[in-house]
Order: C-alpha cells, then structure tokens, then sequence
C-alpha cells in the first residue's frame, strides 16, 4: 500500500548513480559537488525517492511541493523537465524518472538509501555557495569534452582564448564547462561576462567592471579597469562578442599588455582578429555518416545523436532510440549539421511528430529555402529554416506569445508575461499554457533555481521572434506594454519601500535591468513616449544607483530634459534634482550639479504648488551644502520650514538640514535636539515616496552629524557608541548613505581617537563601497583618508601634491582632511574660518596653522598667542576635544619659554574636565606632557 508522502526533507541519505541527496540539508551532491537545484525540483526528488518504484500521482507531487497554492500540472510538468536535465536523464541509456501516461511519475532508478551511521548530522550545514558563481549549466556537455580539454590545457599559456563557431553551437556552454575546471587556478575567482545584453560598445568595459566588482561605469577613465585588475590571477569568459568585436578586441588586447595575471576566454562568431589571441574552433558535432545503416548502439556513439536521444527524452520521457529508427534519427542529425541548438529544437517536437515526421517537415522546409538569400552563409539559412518551421508548428496563441515575450532582454516570469504578452481578446488564450508550451519545446530556457520560476528565451530565438513581431504589426503595443510593466513594478516599489532594506529590494530587482534599459531606449526613440520615460527613469533609478549605474540614468535624465515642453512642471523638477544628485554623488560639485539644482529650484520660485515650493527650496539647501556655502544652506532650511507648514515631515526635514548647516558653522545647539526627535520618528524611509530630493536616510545623516557633534564636545566614547545606529540604518539604504557615514563620521572620528586599525578598516570599507557602485566622489574622499591614515602612521606622504588634488575639490574635503592632517592647512582654510565660512573645525584650523607657521620660524610669542586665540574658541564653542589639542599645544610652547608651570596648570585644568575618552591619542598625549611635568589629572 503507498505510504503518504512526508516532509521532503526528513529523513537520511538517498544514493543513486553518481547522486545523494541530504534531505536534512535539502542539498544534492554530484561525485561530492553540489547541484544547483531549486527548493521546487528538490522537493519532488525527494518525494520520488521516497516511493521510488512506485507511481506518485500528480495530485500528491503538487500537494507535497506546493501546498495550498494549486499549482497547475504546467508548472509540474516544467519542474518535472528541469529536474531530468540536470540528472542526465536518459543519457547513455540511464533512467531515473519515468511518466506512467495518465497517473503520475515514478522513480525508475536503483537507490541505496544507505545507514545511520553514513547519515551525515541532521544539523550539516549546507556546502558554501560562491560570492558571484558562474551561471549554471542545467543541462550536461555532450560531446565537446576534447574541446573543453584542449581550453583547460591551452590556457595558462595561451592567454586569450577565443571559441569561434556558428550561432547555436554551444559556445557558451564549452566555455562555462572550461571556467569550471579551470576556478580552482585562479585565486582570485572566475567571472562571467554577459555580452549579449550589451548593445552600446561603449559599456563593454562597464560590463566587465561589473563582473569583476569595480565600480563602473569607467567610460572616463578606461584605464582604472585595467589598473585595477594589473595584479589580480583571475580568468574572464567575455561571452557573446560578435557584435562588439572592436570592443571586446581593445578590451582583451588591453589586459594582455598590462594585467599579465588576467587570462581571457572569448566566445563569438568569429575571431577577435588582435595581437595575442588563439582561435579554438567549435565545430559541430559529430554525426553518423550520412546513409549508414546503423544499430541504435552504434548511433549512440556519435555526440549529434547522443544529444538529440537526450533531449527528447527530456521531452518525451518514454521516448526510446530502437534500431528501426536509429538510421532517421542518424539522418535528422545530419541534416541539422550537428548543430546543438537546431538538435534540442528537434528533438522537443519528437512527441508531437515522431523521427519521420520530423524528416518529412525539415526535408519540405529546406526546400523552400534553399532559393532563398544567397548571400547568408548555409548554416544560417538552416537555422533560420529550422526556426522558421518551428515558429510554423506553434499554435496562433503559442505564435503570438512567443513574439511578443521576444521584448523582454532577461529573465520573466509568468507574471511579468501576463502583464505584456498577455493582452488579448482571442477567447480561449491561455498564456500560461502557452509557455508552458513553449518551455516543452524549447523554445523557452527555463530556470527553477529559486521557488519563482523563471524563463527566458535564447538569444537566437528572441531576434528571431522579434522579426516576428514587427512583421505582425504588434511592435509599438508590445513595447510600450514592457515599459509600462517596469514603470508599475518600480513605481510600486518605490511606495512599498518604508522601513525593508534598500540593498535587499536592489538584490532582488537586478536582474530587470536590462529589460529596463530595452524600455527606455523605446520610450526615448523617435515614436516613443517621453512622458512614460521620464516616469520609468525616477521610479528605476535607486536601483541603478545600487548598481553602480548612476552615471548612465544620468545621461537618461538629461536625453529626457531633451523633451522638457513635454513634461510637467513636477516631472521636470525631479529630474533636475535627481541629475544634480547624481553628478553629486559621481562627481562631487561640478559647475553642471549647481545648474541642475538652479533648475529645480526656479521650478519651484514659479509654482504656487506647495510641494512644488518645498522641493525648490530643499534645492537650494542641496545645491548650498554641496559647496560648503553652509550659511546659505542655513538660509534654504529655515525657508523651507516656513514653506512647509502643510507636511509635518518636510518640516522635520528643514530642521534636520538646520541642524546640519549650523553644525558645519560651528554652533551645536541644535544638533542633539533634533537628533532625539528625528530618530525617534516612525517610518525612517517614508520620504522615498514624496521628499525627492532627500539624499539618504535621515537616521544616518542625523546619526552621523550627532556623533561628530559628540566628539567635539569631548565625549569620545559616546561619539563612538553613537556611530552604531547609523552605520547600521546605512547599511540597508543606498549605496552612498554607507560613504556618507564613514566619510563624514566613523573614519574621521576613529582617527582623531587615534585607533588606526579601525580607521583603516573604516576607509577600506568606504573605498570598496564607492568604487563597487561608481561613486566617484566617495572614492575621492576614501583617497583622502587612505593618505591621512599613512602619514598618522609615519609614512612619507607629499603633501605640496596633496594640497593640490584638495584645493580642486570641495571645501568640504579641504576643511575635514586639514582638520585630520595639519601640515594641510590653507591660507583659503584660515581665510574660511576667519571670514566665519566654517566653524566646526576653526579651533584646529587656527592652532594648526599657528603650529606650523612656528616650523616655518614664526615668532614663538606670536604663535603662543595664536594658539591661546585657538583655545579660547574652542571654550567658547563648547568644543572639548579642540581645547584640548590646543591646551596640549600650548602647555608645549610654555615649556619651550621656560614657563613650564604655567603651561601645565592650563593643560590639567582642561583634562579635568573629562568624564570619559581616556583611551584616546589626544588624551594620553596631555598625559604624557603632565606626568613629564611632574603633575597628573586623576581619572574619574
């Protein structure tokens, strides 16, 4: 009697063939690797396995795998398939799961469920998973394992590999196949190359920089890739080149001359044609000779029928070779030239037409091409043929689905399809089905690596298709259907996203990208629609921002400002505000950001609409703090304060942004007010719906500016102690709220502690941060830091070129970077504190020139002066930490006069008045000075 299925993963391990199966783990290992499989199709081996001999019914699959949710047999069938292929099954006459037409399945396979004292520990975890895998091949090599011999033989010394062959070949699958053998050579890693979805050669070199994790875009400067990746060991499989063959040439002929640790892999339609390359052909395979009469074991020795037998199983699973049709199946792989992609077409029609059927349907097929373009090369019209009679063996829905998902460049979903292919009035359209269908008969790849199933078409399939739809009229409805589709997925995340981590949701939508990019470049070409483009543009752009693509949706905003008259006022204004941002982030301050700004703002000068007046003075605000003009940014906060008195939030805001300004002209007040009041605040992300212009969360601006406020004050420890909840709310924000907090915060402050170690770690972090997600401006002031930390740690450093790469930056930079190091104090830095530009940092500024004008022969009087001058601000101010630093310098300089008493009675009395940071360089410093005085300051 059958026993009811169990939970899947419950019990010990189930061997068969080279495969085990942990179900407490819920892992499938191959010869001890793992299988990437699916949480679906491991629930279903598993529940086959534990019947296995006997038919499960497909009504208790589905109730095992998807309980409660009624999944379709469809679905089944899809899983079903996906777990055959990754199992082999069939090849070289192995069984493993077997349809019984009408019941279910069974598991047809010898299992060895093995003992107790075999099992691994319920608790094993599961086998690490690398950082950024290679993609996984679902299906098994047949047939090209001396191709792949010969790429892992060849490629220490030949260092540029190119696999030429013709479109369906499988030169992607060779090439994967090879990188997997080869990983363990490379220590630092293998990566993949996704040219195919690159249309713009121009982004060759960001596409690369992607997958090796540098910051792209890096179109400005070429050379940083390559500098980047000039001592790196690691293998790149640039895949899909042909039609970006000057690019993919430049780019590989560049890490040849200067990476010499970088090898490369290349898959295209032809040569590369550049110094340094080896060209492995990938020929077809091999196929019987051509009128042979052959057994089934004799055709099963030829790589053509071995696929063609495996695939048709996959397709038909009691699909059998016997010898009465080895010779058709002999003649089909023939007249296919042994090309993989036209065999596995094929060989997915075998259950609706049979081996003659077929031979019948490709001889007619070929006929009728055989007159047709002379100039294309034979193998192309034979794929085209191929394709052109399985287009013509779908249905009309199966047709129509087909060209109209050819407008998705990545991966979708059933959902996603319904909501651009799934328009239609035929009665009886079943898109779903047709999928389904189409996923059956190859003509759709499919992947149940995660619990959403995922399809895609091949690459030549989509072109394919997309002529289809063109020719059928459809094209300009079908388009316009995918953006909308991404405007309403993004739009709705973007009001979704209040409190869930920023990075997850990036995570979880990176792979839309380049359907994103398809949408835009219809939306902004002659015949598009601008308005949906500009929509498209701010309700994707965060996501571009996280993946380091926030140069590219820059120059997007700026092709859409191209059609201004077209859009609203609102629309405009955020689009001048986003671009401004982004130069921002990008590019620090360039005279470009402050038009941006302008824009937006004289948008709001000219509206009545409060939202509209708001936003134009937050503008302002920006375009203000962006340059270090902090009164003017002090001015921009109060008037939206008085602007705002409909939304409690952005009033919230004007005070945070108050608190910001005053703080950076040296008057705390305000700041640990506002702190307790904005971090006490519910719903920390809501401004992503409506505040545009507000640059990261507010509890890591707030957090950040409060833990700096409590450094100065001379509360080290408690700045410390601060930093945690900003540095954990930027962790899940965007991608520059992390450089926000480490560079404004937690890397300054861990080096005016004199901790260099957590310093350094702080920077590296910064730098890493910056650099993956093409912040440019963030990586500036990493660089800064990173010459800060050598010199705390008695490296040479050039400070005249240093003083020269700062002075082209912001004044921003200069202020904290001379605070931190003061032999880069500035005539323009004391003029700015004189002139009352900048208060946080003037008791360092003024003591720090004062000390060095004394290196350079100032009068030790004068300097004495100006030291006290540095001291009394700093007691003005409330500024512990500088009275301290100057008390210390002075206490020195009296000493040298020869009035020791008196320098040390000021320097005690100040370190009185520390409760705590007694672990800090300043601190023990003053200590020093005191104990070789002969005085000391107990600690409380």
């Amino acid at each position: 009697m059958n026993q009811p299925l169990a939970s899947p993963f419950a019990e010990r391990p189930i061997t068969f063939g080279p495969f085990t199966l942990l179900p407490a783990s819920g892992v499938l290992l191959e010869g001890g690797r793992p299988v990437r499989l699916g949480g679906r199709a491991l629930g279903l081996l598993a529940g086959l396995l534990q019947r296995a001999g006997e038919v499960v019914s497909k009504a208790e699959l589905i109730s095992l795998v998807w309980p409660g949710d009624g999944a379709e047999e469809t679905t089944l069938r899809v899983h079903i398939g996906a777990l055959r292929k990754v199992l082999g099954d069939g090849q070289g006459g192995v069984r493993y799961i077997a349809n019984v037409a009408g019941r279910g399945y069974t598991f047809v396979g010898l299992v060895d469920r093995g003992d107790d004292s075999a099992a691994p520990p319920a608790s094993a975890p599961a086998p690490a998973v690398a950082r950024r895998p290679l993609p996984a091949r679902l299906a098994r090599l047949v047939g090209r394992g001396d191709v792949v011999a010969s790429l892992v033989h060849h490629l220490p010394n030949k260092r540029l590999i190119t696999l030429c062959g013709a479109g369906g070949m499988g030169k992607t699958t060779v090439a994967l196949a090879a990188a997997e053998q080869l990983q363990a050579s490379y220590p630092d890693g293998v990566h993949f190359v996704d040219l195919c979805t690159v249309t713009d050669p121009g982004l060759v070199p960001d596409a690369v920089a992607a997958a090796v994790d540098f910051a792209p875009p890096v179109a400005d400067d070429p050379g940083a890739l390559v500098a980047h990746l000039a001592t790196r060991r690691l293998l790149l499989v640039l895949d899909g080149c042909e039609h970006l063959l000057e690019a993919a040439a430049s780019m590989a002929v560049a890490l040849l001359h200067t990476a010499p640790g970088v090898d490369v892999i290349a898959t295209s339609r032809e040569p590369l044609q550049c110094d340094g390359e080896w060209v492995q052909r990938l020929p077809p395979l091999a196929c019987p000779p051509a009128g042979a009469a052959l057994s089934a074991a004799d055709a099963m020795r030829y790589p053509a029928v071995q696929l063609f037998v495996e695939r048709a199983i996959a397709s038909l699973d009691s699909f059998q070779l016997g010898d009465a049709d080895a010779p058709g199946v002999a003649e089909l792989c023939t007249s296919l030239d042994g090309m993989p992609f036209a065999l596995e077409l094929a060989a997915a029609q075998v259950d609706a037409f049979g081996i003659r059927g077929l031979l019948r349907l490709l001889d007619d097929r070929f006929r009728v091409l055989s007159n047709g373009m002379r100039n294309q090369l034979p193998r192309h019209r034979t794929l085209r043929a191929l394709l052109d009679w399985s287009h013509d063996s779908l249905s009309d829905a199966e047709q129509r689905t087909l060209s109209r998902l050819a407008v998705f460049r990545g991966e979708f979903t059933v959902e996603w399809a319904s909501a651009v292919a799934g328009h239609d009035t035929t009665p009886g359209f079943a898109l779903v089905d047709a999928i389904g269908s189409l996923a059956a008969k190859s003509l759709l790849t499919v992947d149940t690596a995660s619990d959403t199933v995922r399809y895609r078409l091949l690459d030549t399939t989509r072109v394919y298709a997309l002529e289809k739809l063109v020719q059928g009229g459809e094209a300009h409805d079908v388009r316009r259907r995918h953006a909308e589709h991404w405007m309403t997925m993004f739009g709705a995340a973007s009001q979704e996203i209040v409190g869930p981590s920023r990075a997850a949701w990036a995570d979880a939508n990176g792979r839309a990208i380049h359907d994103v990019r398809a949408a835009l470049d219809w939306a902004l070409s002659p015949g598009g629609d601008p308005k949906l483009a500009a929509s498209l543009i701010l309700a994707s752009h965060p996501l571009a921002h996280y993946l380091g693509l926030a140069d590219e949706w820059r120059r997007h905003m700026e092709r859409c400002l191209q059609h201004a008259h077209l859009l609203d006022a609102r629309v405009q204004q955020r689009l001048h505000c986003w671009r401004g941002a982004l130069l921002g982030q990008t590019q620090g301050c360039p005279p470009a950001l402050a038009e941006a700004f302008e824009r937006a703002e004289a948008i709001g000068a000219a509206s009545t609409e409060p939202d509209l007046i708001v936003e134009g003075h937050k503008s302002r605000w920006l375009r203000a703090f962006s340059s270090a003009d902090y009164r003017v940014a002090r001015d921009a906060a109060r008037q939206v304060h008085a602007a705002a008195e409909h939304d409690p939030f952005a009033r919230i805001w004007a005070e945070r942004a108050q608190a910001q300004a005053s703080h950076f002209l040296g008057e705390d007040g305000p700041v640990h007010e506002v702190a307790l009041r904005v971090l006490a605040e519910v719903s920390p992300m809501e401004h992503r719906r409506k505040h545009i212009t507000i640059m990261v969360d507010r509890r890591v601006s707030i957090g950040s500016l409060h833990a700096r406020a409590l450094w100065l004050e001379g509360l080290a420890d408690e700045a410390e102690q601060s930093l945690l909840l900003p540095l954990a709310c930027a962790q899940h924000d965007l991608p520059h709220a992390l450089c926000h907090a480490y560079a404004f915060s937690a890397a300054p402050i861990a080096l005016w502690r004199g901790d260099l170690d957590a310093a350094a770690s702080r920077i590296d972090r910064l730098v890493e941060q910056a650099e993956r997600h093409a912040l440019g401006y963030w990586a500036g002031w990493g660089r800064h830091l990173r010459q800060v930390l050598a010199w705390r740690r008695g490296e040479a450093v050039d400070f005249g070129a240093w003083s020269q790469r700062l002075a082209a930056q912001t004044d921003k930079q200069a202020d904290l970077m001379a605070a931190l190091a003061a032999p880069l104090v500035t005539d323009r830095g004391v003029a700015r504190v004189r002139e009352g530009c900048v208060g946080w940092c003037a008791p360092e500024i003024l003591r720090a020139s004062a000390m060095q004008s004394l290196r350079r022969g100032a009068d030790p009087a004068a300097v004495r002066e100006a030291v006290s001058e540095a001291l009394a601000l700093a007691r003005s101010k409330g500024m512990l930490a500088w009275e301290l630093r100057a008390a210390t310098s002075l206490a020195r300089l009296w000493a040298e006069a020869g009035e020791p008493a008196r320098g040390r009675d000021l320097l005690a009395a100040v370190c009185e008045q520390f409760t705590e940071g007694f672990g800090t360089a300043d601190w023990r410093a003053a200590q020093r000075l005191l104990s070789a005085s002969g005085a000391e300051v107990a600690v409380p």
